[in-house]
C-alpha cells in the first residue's frame, strides 16, 4: 500500500509503498521511485512491531509556517486540518519515530487501532517465543506445562489508505 510518510532527510512527507511481512511483526516502507533501482533498495527501512514504544494520534490546523507538499495537496483539496500518526519505537537503542499522514480523522483512528493490534500481537507472539524457548532449554519441562496465549497467525490487516 502506499501511505505518505515524513522523510527525515527532507523534512518533507514523501509517499511510501508500505508493507509487512507474512508473519506480521516486521514493517518495511521505501520511497516510490517512477523507476526501481538500487537507491530504492538501500533507503528502505524496517520497523520490528514488537520494539514500537507508543503510538500517538495528533492534528493541527493548517496551513503551518512552513507547509510541507503533503498539507499544500490536501489543503488544494479542501482540507482545513492535518491529521497525523507518530509511531515511537527503539532501533539499536536509539530513538526513532515514523510519523503518517492521514486524510481524515476516521482513517486516522483506523490507523491507530490497526498499529495497536498488530503491536499487541507481535509482543504476545514474542512472548510465546521467549516461553517455548525457555522449556526447552529447561530440563523436566514438558508441553502441559505450557499453556497457549494466542493463535501463532491473527488475521489482521492495514487497511489500504491512501484514495487516488
Amino acid at each position: 500500500m502506499r501511505i505518505p510518510v515524513r522523510n527525515p532527510r527532507r523534512g518533507d512527507y514523501d509517499i511510501m509503498q508500505v508493507s509487512i511481512d507474512a508473519h506480521l511483526t516486521l514493517l518495511t516502507w521505501s520511497p516510490l521511485l517512477s523507476s526501481p533501482d538500487a537507491r530504492q533498495a538501500s533507503s528502505a527501512q524496517t520497523l520490528e512491531l514488537e520494539d514500537v514504544v507508543s503510538i500517538v494520534p495528533w492534528t493541527h490546523k493548517m496551513p503551518t509556517k512552513k507547509p510541507s507538499a503533503a498539507e499544500l495537496e490536501m489543503a488544494s483539496k479542501g482540507g482545513c486540518w492535518y491529521f497525523g500518526v507518530c509511531v515511537a519505537y527503539t532501533k539499536q537503542q536509539r530513538p526513532q519515530q515514523l510519523m503518517l499522514l492521514c486524510h481524515n480523522a476516521a482513517e486516522q483512528e483506523q490507523l491507530v487501532l490497526s498499529f495497536r493490534t498488530l503491536i499487541r500481537n507481535a509482543k504476545q507472539r514474542r512472548s510465546s517465543l521467549q516461553l517455548a524457548d525457555a522449556a526447552r532449554l529447561t530440563p523436566g519441562m514438558t508441553a502441559s506445562h505450557m499453556t497457549p496465549t494466542q493463535p501463532a497467525m491473527p488475521s489482521h490487516h492495514i487497511p489500504l489508505l491512501v484514495r487516488r
